[in-house]
């Protein structure tokens, strides 16, 4: 979330302890602590992505209780890498958040079906919107959370911290990832939280107005509401994206609707009928093939993050 990087990695024989980091949580859009425990949970995934490219298999119990810090612990034993965790690790080193507009080509139903199906993890999921009322709906929940969130001067302002804001070079978002194609000339074509504000919509009934779209849309659910499920969901936030990466689809995490208590509840009963917790919604699409590759995102350095 924001590039925040709220994980503490501490270093034993052959082992390795992931805690969450509050002192990097968002007080306002993550209050309960939910993306940060996601953030944790893929970069558990990495983690054990990396090392089983490296020769080393990952025993993992995950710990998280409901005031616990500590999130999971990993036990390393070796283990001869194949060429398919090697690919693997590749496509996540590789991967971005890429907030371009997608080509008009559509997402077959059938494949966002196939990507649900091989990304579940634990007590986590992902469930596809498919039919074109539900799709509207979604689209609907999510330009009221962004309104919601645009109108409140808080969300503003810590959004604002994260984005070429009060912060060191190696944390938050370069203004270049936040909003990619102010340099391609790609504009999104569906509104980005990065947008300039003035563009966005200023009362409820323009925030309503919703153009057509291509996209595919998967929430991420799980069973419950708790650090162990967020922690889950991280995981299959990972899945997800290799499995697209895999299929030449891009995409972009949209956590608005979440944040939001109103369009939250919305999505849970109106959309996945009170079966499941949604904890983000994934958009996917086909990106131009002429876009410029985007820059990483700065990481902290190893000190600050990994400790004994």
């Amino acid at each position: 979330m924001h590039n925040t990087q709220p994980w503490s990695w501490h270093v034993g024989d052959h082992r390795l302890d992931l805690y969450a980091d509050r002192t990097r949580q968002l007080p306002v859009s993550d209050a309960d602590g939910r993306n940060l425990v996601i953030s944790c949970g893929a970069a558990l995934h990495y983690a054990i992505a990396g090392a089983s490219s490296l020769g080393w298999a990952a025993a993992t119990e995950h710990l998280p209780g409901p005031d616990d810090d500590h999130l999971a612990a990993l036990c390393f034993t070796p283990h001869p890498p194949t060429r398919e965790a090697v690919a693997r690790a590749e496509l996540l080193r590789t991967r971005r958040t890429d907030r371009r507009r997608f080509i008009g080509w559509p997402v077959p139903t059938i494949l966002l079906h196939r990507l649900a199906c091989t990304t579940r993890y634990g007590t986590a999921s992902a469930v596809p919107v498919t039919s074109l009322v539900e799709r509207l709906r979604v689209e609907l929940l999510v330009s009221r959370a962004m309104f919601a969130e645009d109108a409140d001067q808080r969300f503003v302002s810590e959004q604002q911290h994260w984005v070429d804001g009060v912060r060191r070079a190696t944390e938050g978002i370069p203004s270049e990832n936040a909003t990619p194609g102010a340099v391609d000339r790609l504009r999104p074509t569906r509104p980005s939280r990065f947008e300039d504000r003035g563009d966005r919509a200023t009362d409820d009934d323009s925030a309503t107005a919703i153009p057509p779209s291509s996209d595919g849309l998967i929430v991420i659910v799980t069973r419950d509401d708790d650090p162990a499920s967020w922690l889950d969901a991280g995981d299959v936030l990972c899945r997800l994206w290799v499995a697209a990466m895999e299929h030449g689809l891009s995409l972009v995490p949209v956590s608005q609707p979440i944040e939001v208590p109103e369009t939250r509840d919305s999505l849970r009963f109106d959309i996945l009928h009170g079966e499941a917790h949604p904890v983000l919604l994934a958009r996917l699409g086909w990106q131009v093939l002429s876009r410029s590759a985007l820059p990483p995102t700065p990481r902290r350095p190893l000190d600050e993050v990994l400790g004994t």
